[in-house]
C-alpha cells in the first residue's frame, strides 16, 4: 500500500478581548470589568494599566495579591503591601500549576493605581490558545497482511505516528482519520489501495 500524508498548518490567533463593560473605582479612573489574555509563544502573559484600561491609560502600574502566583512565575514588579506591583507585570505560566493542568487560569483581581492615590481594578482571566506543534512524517509503503486497526487500515504501530509538542498547558489527545481509495490489482499494479492519513493533535482547551 501506498500511503500518502496530508499536510496541514495550524493558524494561532493570540486574542486580547477587552469587555465594553467598566468597573468605576475611583471616578475618572476606570478599569475594563473582564480581560481576556492568550499566553505567547514563551507561555507567559504580561499585564500592564494598557491592558486594564480603555484608551489612553491614566495608571502608571498594576498589582495582583500576592498567593495567587507562585512567587517565581512573577517578574517586573516588587512586593508592596501584599501586592506585587509593577509598571507591568509578566506572568511566567509554565510555572503555575493550575494552568498547566487546566489550560487557563483566573478570573483573577488585577488592580491599577495612579501614583496618587487613586485607583481601580478589573479580572484578567489567563488562556492558551496556542495550538500544538505536530511534526511531518514521511509517505510510506507497507505490505497488506499487517497489524490493522479497527477500520482495517494498517496500525499506527506499522506506519508510525508524528511527534507533538505540547503547547504551555500540554496536549491531551492525537488521533487520526483516513480516507481510502481502492485500487484494482493488474500486472501493470500492485497497489490494492492508497490511504491518506491525517492526524489532530487537541490541547487542553480544544
Amino acid at each position: 500500500m501506498d500511503f500518502k500524508r496530508l499536510r496541514f498548518i495550524l493558524f494561532c490567533s493570540m486574542v486580547l478581548g477587552l469587555t465594553s463593560f467598566l468597573a468605576a473605582q475611583t471616578p475618572g479612573m476606570p478599569c475594563i470589568d473582564q480581560v481576556n489574555i492568550s499566553v505567547d509563544a514563551s507561555c507567559t502573559a504580561t499585564i500592564s494599566p494598557a491592558t486594564m484600561q480603555p484608551g489612553v491609560p491614566s495608571g502608571i502600574s498594576v498589582g495582583i495579591a500576592t498567593g495567587v502566583f507562585p512567587p517565581a512565575a512573577l517578574s517586573g514588579g516588587s512586593i508592596i503591601n501584599g501586592v506585587y506591583t509593577g509598571p507591568s507585570i509578566t506572568i511566567n505560566l509554565s510555572l503555575v500549576p493550575t494552568f498547566v493542568s487546566k489550560g487557563k487560569v483566573g478570573p483573577i483581581k488585577v488592580s491599577v493605581f495612579d501614583g496618587s492615590g487613586n485607583s481601580c481594578w478589573g479580572s484578567a482571566t489567563i488562556e492558551d490558545k496556542l495550538p500544538p506543534v505536530i511534526s511531518d512524517i514521511p509517505d510510506q509503503t507497507v505490505m497488506c497482511i499487517v497489524l490493522s486497526d479497527a477500520k482495517g487500515n494498517p496500525d499506527t504501530s506499522i506506519t508510525g505516528a508524528p511527534s507533538t509538542a505540547g503547547t504551555c498547558s500540554g496536549f491531551v489527545s492525537l488521533d487520526y482519520r483516513d480516507v481510502t481509495s481502492v485500487l484494482t490489482c493488474s500486472p501493470t499494479n500492485n497497489i490494492v489501495k492508497t490511504i491518506v492519513r491525517t492526524f489532530y493533535v487537541t490541547n487542553k482547551n480544544g
